[in-house]
């Protein structure tokens, strides 16, 4: 599959829209017997333009949607994607994502995507550090065991910008981040071209270091249970809503995960969700065992983010840089690879795992508000 644009490939911000081309593919999907007001754009993006369209609703009340367009067939991709993703997190977590309206292609022009959702008034800050980690730790631990399938993965292709994710389900998490892995390389080397030094390096990464760190959470009495995650938390997916205070997310690119991967964008120098976040999160939602291997596995995790930025911004090295060097600390840090005599999960591994997530509630039936022992989650 190899990395197209969805609209352009600047390194800068799309323009922003002067205005909303009208097309029945979104008009019908507003209130029944409502009248659009106005269809602006609103808000900039790398991947995609927005706008804000206000409606004169039936009964004379006022209403406000958000929608953004993209082009191509990873457009069309990413707007799917981007609806299948807020749908999940809008059950789960309806106070902290915009509802999500719908998504299709316009009927005027079939390389015009579309996805649209509620208008929400949002304050572009960051929100206060515990309120944030709270609800983003309830949103792990309320979406546990309700993985449609039990299995990591998700129901359709997601996207981080233009980046297709790896989401066919896998009955390990180690078996799902290790093709996950090998796809983002394959992307990255279409885009910047053959690396001597990341050919060296991988299949240490891949054979070594992942089943390292990662099998010991799914093996000697471990359970992995999957979390519906965000898939691209930073700060600027991250608000605070206007007239509750609270924290807002959007943007999503979810998958069933290791909670932890969350918070793999969090280790960047060039955000602004930093240590201090990590810190607050695992008050509300503990390490996971071995706790030993936790900054090494945010390490591993972390490569995904180095990957998807060296994909995305194709005119500079510095990503793949930064990737090498991370790949080189972990190859080297872990040698022998693992030293255990337990196979994958999904090759026989741990009983215990494989009996403990035999029940899978379905998510449409409702959430628990049951919180993981020990935690701190108001």
């Amino acid at each position: 599959m190899a990395h197209q644009s969805a609209w352009g490939d600047t390194g800068q911000p799309l323009d922003k829209l002067e205005y909303v081309p009208r097309d029945p593919s979104w008009i019908k999907l507003l209130p029944e017997g409502c009248t659009v007001l106005s269809a602006t754009g609103h808000g900039a993006s790398y991947w995609s333009q927005s706008g804000k369209i206000d409606v004169r609703l039936q009964d004379g009340g006022n209403d406000s949607f958000f929608i953004k367009l993209s082009r191509t067939e990873i457009g069309k991709t990413m707007v799917e994607g981007e609806y299948e993703s807020m749908k999940m997190l809008h059950l789960v977590a309806p106070d902290s994502v915009p509802k999500p309206i719908g998504y299709g292609t316009y009927e005027s022009n079939d390389d015009i995507h579309f996805f649209m959702c509620e208008f929400v008034e949002l304050y572009d800050e960051l929100p206060d550090v515990v309120d944030f980690c709270q609800t983003i730790a309830r949103l792990h631990v309320q979406s546990m065991d309700h993985s449609p399938n039990g299995k990591f993965g998700f129901q359709t292709i997601t996207c981080n910008g233009t980046v297709y994710q790896y989401t066919q389900w896998e009955d390990s998490w180690e078996a799902f981040y290790i093709e996950s892995l090998k796809q983002a390389f394959k992307l990255e080397e279409d885009v910047h071209g053959p690396s001597e030094e990341i050919s060296r390096l991988l299949p240490s990464l891949l054979e070594l270091v992942c089943p390292r760190l990662l099998r010991p959470l799914e093996t000697g009495g471990n359970v992995l249970r999957p979390c519906l995650i965000h898939g691209d938390l930073w700060d600027g997916n991250v608000a605070v809503h206007a007239k509750t205070g609270r924290p807002y997310i959007f943007d999503a690119s979810a998958f069933w995960a290791h909670n932890e991967y969350e918070l793999h964008i969090w280790r960047g120098a060039r955000y602004r969700i930093r240590k201090t976040f990590v810190r607050e999160y695992f008050r509300h939602y503990p390490v996971s065992p071995p706790e030993d291997d936790w900054d090494d596995r945010n390490l591993l995790y972390s490569l995904r983010a180095e990957l998807h930025s060296s994909i995305l911004f194709k005119n500079t090295e510095k990503f793949r840089d930064l990737l090498i060097q991370s790949m080189r600390t972990l190859v080297e840090k872990y040698p022998r690879g693992y030293e255990g005599d337990l196979p994958r999960k999904d090759k026989g591994g741990d009983p215990k795992a494989t009996e403990e997530l035999n029940t899978i509630p379905d998510l449409q039936e409702g959430v628990s508000d049951g919180l993981m022992p020990g935690t701190t989650v108001d």
